[in-house]
C-alpha cells in the first residue's frame, strides 16, 4: 500500500469509498451533508481540499492498496507555516480495518510533516474507538486532554480524546 496526492480525477473511486462506508465512518464521526454523497458535491470536496492543498493549509492524501483501490484517507489539515503545527485526521474502510492500514499511513504522514517543517500535530479520537486511540498511541502522540460532547452521533454525545505529538530528528 501506499499514500498519493488526492486529484480531481480521484472523485468517482472517492465517491463510491465514501458511499461504501458511509455507515461505519458514521458509527464514529459526524455524519456529512447529504449534498456530500453526490457527484456535484465530492467534486467540490475535492476543489476544496486541493484549493487548501495549493494555499499550503492542507495535504489531503489517499491510502490506495496495492491493488490500486482506495482503502482510506489520511490528511494534516488547518497547517500553519509559523506555528509548525498542523491536525490530523484520517479514515480506513471498514474491510481494511484492523489490518495496520492506519498505523502505515500515520507513521508516513509524520515523515511527510517532518519534511514540510510541521513540528506539532494535534488528533482526536472518540472514547469509543479503542483502534484509532491504539494507532495514535503507536505513533508517539500523547493524551492532552479529554474534550466532552464534541458532536452528536445518533443522538448520543460523542466524547473525544485530544492527542498531540512532537515531530523532532528521531522519526
Amino acid at each position: 500500500m501506499y499514500l498519493r496526492l488526492l486529484r480531481e480525477k480521484d472523485d468517482q473511486a472517492l465517491l463510491t469509498f465514501e458511499l461504501a462506508n458511509k455507515d461505519w465512518f458514521e458509527s464514529f464521526i459526524e455524519p456529512r451533508e447529504p449534498i456530500f454523497y453526490s457527484s456535484k458535491g465530492i467534486q467540490q470536496h475535492i476543489t476544496n481540499f486541493l484549493t487548501e492543498y495549493l494555499n499550503g493549509q492542507r495535504l489531503p492524501l489517499l491510502i490506495i492498496s496495492n491493488n490500486h483501490e482506495i482503502i482510506g484517507r489520511i490528511n494534516l489539515h488547518q497547517i500553519c507555516t509559523k506555528t509548525g503545527r498542523a491536525y490530523l485526521g484520517y479514515r480506513v474502510a471498514q474491510s481494511s480495518a484492523n489490518g495496520g492500514v492506519a498505523s502505515f499511513a500515520v507513521k508516513q504522514i509524520l515523515s511527510l510533516a517532518q519534511q514540510s517543517g510541521i513540528t506539532h500535530i494535534n488528533a482526536v479520537a472518540s472514547t469509543d474507538n479503542k483502534a484509532s486511540q491504539k494507532v495514535l498511541i503507536k505513533n508517539g502522540f500523547q493524551q492532552k486532554k479529554l474534550v466532552l460532547n464534541k458532536a452528536i452521533i445518533k443522538g448520543q454525545p460523542l466524547n473525544c480524546i485530544e492527542y498531540q505529538r512532537s515531530i523532532n530528528e528521531c522519526l
